[in-house]
């Protein structure tokens, strides 16, 4: 189990960042957070991490924003970039993610690509629908989520 001196030395990493907290309290209040929001002390480094990047604000974060990052931020590494197939001609328009809706707007595809960007939708969620997609079981949903998709 994960003390809550482990996620004060994650949060404790962004203390080079513009407007740092400046007291015990408030470092750990964002300790706090990342022990209700992420699940494990890795889970809360990726978070941490994502702040830290090349490209990221230079501010510290909002105790919101570290949050949402948290929700954001898959807990498995393997759900934050995974390897899809190529998009076929009907979702390769819209960068593979997306193609036209039949009610207008826009839904999955129905491609290999598809089915497994709808599978890790679900994950994320945290509630799959399981029947979804011809998924009738766990084993199947995580299946296309690994990527064995047929």
């Amino acid at each position: 189990m994960a003390k809550s001196d482990d996620f004060l030395s994650q949060a404790k990493r962004m203390g080079g960042l513009h407007f740092c907290p400046q007291t015990a309290e408030a470092w750990n209040e964002i300790a706090k957070i990342l022990m209700r929001h992420c699940k494990t002390v890795e889970h809360a480094s990726r978070v941490i991490d994502r702040f830290l990047s090349p490209g990221a604000s230079e501010d510290f974060p909002t105790p919101g924003a570290v949050a949402q990052a948290a929700r954001d931020t898959p807990a498995d590494p393997k759900l934050d970039r995974p390897d899809l197939p190529a998009g076929c001609p009907d979702c390769e328009p819209y960068g593979g993610l997306w193609r036209d809706g039949k009610r207008g707007g826009v839904e999955r595809c129905g491609c290999a690509r598809g089915l497994k960007l709808s599978a890790l939708d679900a994950i994320r969620a945290g509630s799959p629908e399981l029947r979804k997609g011809g998924m009738r079981n766990a084993a199947d949903f995580a299946k296309r989520a690994a990527g064995d998709c047929e």
